[in-house]
């Protein structure tokens, strides 16, 4: 494992030059893969969203819309502000792990200015979810959230390789899954936060592998780490294949 890591973050360090060199492209860049994180993050939770309704839900004058249609185009619109959210936060290299972030990024989600919409705790272990995993009596959850943030902004925790750091992070809060709702793509915004401070892609997991990020959930965290790899992997391919697709006069893109 510690090859393919050295393997990565060289690569990784090739590509953030790329993007720091031509900030037009970059932006392109940025656009695309915010998109495919919206659509992505959607179909995890089992959400399915056409690319005419991900154009209409970011367009700037989306028009008059059914209510229902008008509620369904305004979660995208959220979720593509949680991820603005995210990539802001991820900036801050000296930021905490606080509540105060979990609240930020739940009700940037929820659109937070109904009390439906504002963060609070689970309160029962409900029957019915998309997660299948053993989770937390609500009894526990903020004694555990609690530790688990103190060990995010810990010596120790700043001192494992940040594909560690993500992936033990986001295991430990899914295992507490605080929320009802929205546990989940809460706890991947804060994962892809560790990640972009840190310099990398975000982890953005793809639809394909829904069934297989449900199931890391439930075993050892190196398996959830493994996916998150092969997701920043995954992303950094497709950064090479599109600068070097739009700088065909460059030549071929020479990386690892």
């Amino acid at each position: 494992m510690r090859a393919n890591r050295v393997d990565i973050d060289d690569r990784k360090d090739d590509l953030m030059e790329l993007l720091e060199d031509d900030r037009a492209l970059a932006q392109v860049f940025w656009e695309k893969l915010d998109l495919s994180w919206v659509y992505h993050e959607q179909a995890l939770e089992g959400i399915v969203v056409t690319a005419e309704e991900l154009a209409l839900a970011l367009s700037p004058n989306p028009g008059v819309q059914e209510v229902g249609r008008a509620a369904f185009l305004a979660e995208i619109r959220r979720q593509k502000e949680a991820v603005d959210l995210a990539k802001d936060e991820a900036k801050q290299p000296k930021g905490k792990l606080s509540l105060t972030l979990l609240k930020k990024l739940f009700e940037t989600l929820t659109g937070g200015a109904e009390p439906k919409g504002r963060m609070e705790f689970r309160r029962d272990m409900p029957l019915h979810r998309t997660y299948f995993h053993d989770i937390h009596q609500p009894v526990r959850i903020v004694p555990e959230l609690t530790k688990l943030l103190e060990w995010g902004n810990a010596a120790e925790f700043h001192a494992l390789h940040p594909l560690q750091q993500a992936s033990l992070f986001h295991h430990r809060f899914m295992a507490i899954f605080p929320f009802t709702e929205l546990s989940g793509k809460v706890g991947r915004l804060v994962m892809n936060i560790l990640l972009m401070r840190a310099g990398y892609l975000p982890a953005v997991i793809n639809a394909v592998d829904r069934q297989r990020y449900y199931e890391s959930l439930k075993q050892q965290p190196r398996v959830l780490q493994s996916l998150v790899t092969e997701a920043i992997e995954h992303a950094t391919d497709h950064g090479f294949k599109f600068f070097t697709e739009a700088t065909p006069r460059r030549g071929r893109v020479q990386h690892g």
